[in-house]
């Protein structure tokens, strides 16, 4: 039921996609991949959707992300075209992956060393660092579930979660309280709390209203890493780009779109211009 590996062959077909973030232009590889003539429309003049950049004075900046995280998602994208990542860009994992300051001018380091963050976690408190060897299995475990069985798994009608798997997998997955729960099991720090709840940043939750489910997000960081591409995350998309370039995909930025309608048979994209 993986819902990129089944698509048809699309050969003859002519589809447009509107929108040229990650979205758009992974989407657009893949249906150019399947035989489909693609033509991408993007409003602004940068493709990259959010992902976008300024450029002055010699520097380039990102705009939007500046972390690559999940790197297994990227590998997965490129593989399915018979690519890898390094055929398009370089990785630099991050040492330390950041610094954490506190209100109290105490400053924290998290280290691509797993058991120099266990140390970290046994100054504060004592235990610590052997529960957060529990916290992060529980966490890979989460993060391991989730992806395979739900994320990647095309499930288009409530009858297909109706499935024993669905319940077997489930099964021990931290579907019930919140994260400020979840990390209050394992840690009495105040400290340690927040260090936990810090990836929730990247969610825009606060740790009250976030399900525990997102303790996943700690194996992310812990586990698999910090990095940072070279060029910025503007490299990265300019690897989607041309990627799809090499499958055939058109491209036209600085296009609108105005109207769609539907014709028989069909859909008419209609821009600005």
């Amino acid at each position: 039921m993986n819902s990129v590996s089944a698509l048809d062959s699309l050969a003859g077909e002519s589809v447009v996609v509107v929108g040229g973030g990650f979205g758009g232009l992974s989407t657009a590889c893949y249906l150019a991949d399947a035989g489909a003539d693609v033509t991408l429309l993007e409003k602004n003049e940068q493709l990259g959707g959010r992902a976008s950049t300024l450029e002055r004075d010699g520097f380039r900046f990102d705009m939007g992300p500046s972390w690559y995280l999940m790197p297994d998602v990227f590998e997965r994208f490129f593989a399915y075209f018979g690519k890898r990542p390094e055929d398009y860009y370089e990785l630099t994992r991050l040492d330390p992956h950041y610094r954490i300051f506190f209100k109290d001018g105490d400053r924290v380091d998290m280290l691509p060393d797993i058991a120099a963050n266990k140390a970290t976690f046994e100054s504060y408190e004592p235990g610590a660092g052997d529960r957060l060897d529990d916290y992060l299995r529980k966490a890979e475990r989460n993060y391991r579930i989730g992806m395979e069985h739900f994320v990647y798994t095309d499930r288009p009608a409530l009858t297909d979660y109706i499935d024993l798997d669905v319940f077997r997998y489930s099964w021990g997955l931290s579907l019930v309280g919140s994260m400020q729960d979840h990390v209050e099991n394992y840690f009495d720090h105040p400290k340690l709390q927040q260090i936990m709840q810090y990836t929730l940043v990247f969610l825009g939750g606060a740790p009250n209203n976030t399900p525990a489910l997102y303790n996943l997000m700690s194996h992310v960081d812990f586990n698999m890493g910090v990095y940072y591409p070279d060029g910025g995350l503007a490299g990265v998309v300019d690897a989607i780009v041309d990627l799809a370039g090499e499958l055939g995909v058109e491209f036209h930025t600085d296009s609108p779109v105005a109207e769609i309608a539907g014709r028989r048979g069909g859909f008419a994209v209609r821009t600005e211009d």
